[in-house]
């Protein structure tokens, strides 16, 4: 699974330390040190193991697995990303807008953690012969359960939070539920509801992002980000708030 930083990754990390390499991190110490996840010491031997190999002998060790990517709509990841940037220093960078950031800072590659801002094409190297299945966080609610059950990861994601680990994620959408409830979710105007693990520098971009955006804003990130709009099939949006779709 190929986790790219500002898709929601932050959790699944820890599970996946816990499913692969026994290795507890309780949710109040991740809540707490969201960081600690990317520090290779935290990582256990199997993490380390398949981290050491190079990308292309990956694809070609690995090939036999199934393989998915976590996306997320790049308008609100490039604004969860700014703030990410603006919260490491911001006495300095508090007055710095969204534009200049992209301008200034993404563009000319200045960022250390270009990783939270290229294109999650790019961080995946979606174009090798790995066959990524496409996940999008807006539609977790949708997929979480069957992507659990369908790779036996059910029991394992009990054992986890019996044992004090964070919550992976929790749907909101059951069998029962009514489809009037969830017309803005259908109609792409709002996200398909859940509760996911939140760490210490959630944001919650996706409810306030629109204030941002101008339509010359729009314009520069629909182009920074083109590649991600046509593998993951994000519709384009012009920065009127009020055409704006998650999916």
């Amino acid at each position: 699974m190929c986790l790219t930083p500002k898709t929601g990754c932050t959790g699944w990390l820890y599970f996946v330390l816990y499913h692969n390499d026994g290795i507890l991190i309780t949710k109040e110490s991740a809540k707490s040190n969201p960081g600690q996840i990317h520090n290779l010491k935290y990582r256990g031997p199997m993490t380390i193991y398949y981290m050491k190999y190079p990308e292309g002998e990956k694809i070609r060790k690995f090939k036999q697995y199934p393989h998915f990517l976590i996306a997320r709509n790049p308008y609100v990841r490039f604004i969860s990303s700014w703030g990410h940037w603006r919260g490491e220093d911001p006495g300095h960078r508090n007055n710095v807008t969204a534009e200049e950031f992209l301008d200034v800072v993404v563009i000319p590659k200045k960022w250390k953690r270009m990783d939270h801002v290229m294109p999650v094409s790019h961080n995946c190297r979606y174009q090798h012969p790995l066959n990524y299945t496409v996940l999008r966080v807006e539609e977790e609610a949708l997929w979480f359960d069957g992507f659990i059950d369908k790779y036996n990861m059910s029991d394992k994601v009990r054992e986890y939070a019996v044992n004090g680990g964070p919550r992976l994620f929790e749907s909101s959408v059951h069998d029962r539920s009514e489809l009037t409830r969830y017309v803005g979710s259908v109609t792409g105007t709002e996200m398909w509801p859940g509760a996911p693990f939140e760490s210490k520098h959630h944001q919650g971009s996706a409810k306030k992002f629109t204030q941002y955006y101008t339509k010359e804003l729009a314009k520069k990130v629909t182009s920074y980000f083109m590649d991600d709009f046509v593998n993951f099939q994000y519709p384009l949006w012009d920065g009127d708030p009020d055409t704006f779709r998650f999916v």
